[in-house]
C-alpha cells in the first residue's frame, strides 16, 4: 500500500501540468456530446468514480481503491476540460466563448475539489474525502448537468 501511495503526488503534479498546458495551449475545441462520444466517454468515467465513493466511500481497507477511481476521475475532468459541449452549438455566437469559458471553469471548479479531496485521502481522513465526493463534486455534477446538458439528458 505504501508503495502505490508513492504516486500520489506524481499525479498531482501530473494533473497541475495538464491543467498549466492547458492554459498555455488553446486548440480549437472540440464540441462533443452524443452517446459514445469522448466527453460522454469521459463524463461516463466521472460517474462511475462518483458512484464508488457514493455507494463504498473510501476507507483505510479501500484506500488503494479509492486512490485509482480518484484517478481516473481526475483524468477525465482534464481530457474534458479541452472539449465543448454539444450545448454551444445552441448557443448564438455572440455568447457562445462566454458559455465554453463557463463550462471550463465549472471543470476546473470539479478538479480542485477533487484535489481537495485527494489531499483528504492522502492525510487519512476518510470522512472529510467522502463529503467532498458526496456533497461537494454532486452538486457541482447537478449544477454542470443543469446548465451544459441537452434537453435529452
Amino acid at each position: 500500500m505504501v508503495r502505490s501511495l508513492r504516486f500520489a503526488p506524481l499525479t498531482l503534479v501530473l494533473v497541475a501540468g495538464a491543467a498549466a498546458s492547458a492554459l498555455a495551449f488553446r486548440p480549437t475545441p472540440v464540441v462533443e456530446r452524443a452517446e459514445g462520444s469522448p466527453i460522454h466517454d469521459h463524463m461516463e468515467t466521472m460517474n462511475a468514480a462518483l458512484k464508488f465513493f457514493a455507494k463504498t466511500g473510501a476507507s483505510a481497507e479501500n484506500r488503494v481503491k479509492a486512490f485509482e477511481q480518484l484517478e481516473k476521475f481526475q483524468a477525465a475532468v482534464v481530457a474534458c476540460k479541452s472539449m465543448t459541449p454539444e450545448t454551444a452549438k445552441a448557443v448564438e455566437e455572440a455568447k457562445r466563448a462566454e458559455f465554453v469559458a463557463g463550462y471550463r471553469s465549472m471543470l476546473v471548479d470539479v478538479l480542485a475539489n477533487s484535489c481537495r479531496m485527494e489531499k483528504a485521502l492522502l492525510e487519512a481522513k476518510y470522512d472529510e474525502a467522502n463529503r467532498i465526493a458526496r456533497e461537494d463534486l454532486n452538486a457541482l455534477k447537478k449544477a454542470g448537468h443543469d446548465k451544459y446538458e441537452g434537453e435529452d439528458h
